[in-house]
């Protein structure tokens, strides 16, 4: 066995073959390792793509309070009655 600087190191992340022709080749286990860190992301990305926009639910709730604190209004004044249309 060498010591040394010699060719038969691993790299840190990934260990990569050799094929016959002299081109590196990624082992199986390498390219679903990656596949799978692909698929995590891209559910990530469409679970918080589906929500709805929270200025258009603030924007409602505020109108809803509007309308609520205006009845409450025309009903202090118009001793707890509410007029009707």
């Amino acid at each position: 066995m060498r010591r040394g600087g010699g060719t038969n190191r691993v790299s840190f992340c990934f260990a990569s073959r050799r094929a016959k022709d002299g081109r590196h080749a990624f082992t199986l286990i390498e390219l679903l390792v990656v596949i799978a860190i692909i698929s995590v992301l891209a559910a990530l990305l469409f679970r918080f793509r589906d929500r709805p926009a929270p200025s258009r639910e603030t924007s409602c709730l505020s109108n809803l309070r509007q309308i609520g604190m205006s009845i409450s209004n025309v009903r202090q004044d118009n001793a707890a009655s509410i007029p009707t249309p």
